[in-house]
């Protein structure tokens, strides 16, 4: 919990400024922004407001006071991404990818669009392929495996998992 209302200010603004840069790399419709703004909206939706189309925390002072406001408010400001993070987590895929496409002449994505894609792969998997059965689940964890590519094997497998 924060204990000093400058505390608060500063994350507050950690939060604007990762909201800002996050919609401004992957759009304001997609999934990754949505859950940033779901989470806030949630836990501290009255202090929610949109300016030019980003969605940003304002009286801090009505955070610091508020307990619950307080631990939410810190609680975003350690799940909520910044922009660098993501990126780092996905550079080596990115790369990968870009030398592919270049290789073969297609068209290469920019680096947020590959990122939404990557993020947005897990979820269509699992409303395509419901994890009703522990096959169906083991072959999500596959597919969700990341800073490697997958093997022959193992995407053979998922197949198998899948038409199980």
């Amino acid at each position: 919990m924060f204990e000093y209302l400058a505390q608060v200010q500063s994350a507050v603004r950690r939060i604007n400024d990762r909201l800002q840069k996050l919609t401004g790399h992957f759009g304001s419709s997609s999934r990754i922004v949505q859950n940033a703004i779901s989470e806030l909206d949630v836990l501290l939706g009255d202090n929610l407001r949109y300016k030019d189309g980003v969605a940003q925390l304002h009286t801090p002072s009505e955070i610091y006071k508020d307990e619950d406001m307080n631990r939410a408010l810190e609680s975003a400001d350690k799940n909520i991404k910044t922009w660098g993070e993501y990126r780092k987590e996905y550079e080596k895929g990115y790369t990968e990818y870009k030398e592919q496409a270049e290789f073969f002449g297609d068209e290469v994505a920019k680096i947020g669009d590959y990122i939404n894609t990557m993020e947005d792969l897990s979820n269509a998997l699992e409303w395509l392929y419901p994890a009703d059965t522990d096959g169906k689940k083991q072959a999500i964890k596959i597919m969700q495996t990341k800073d490697r590519r997958k093997t022959y094997a193992e995407l053979s497998k998922v197949i198998n998992l899948v038409n199980m």
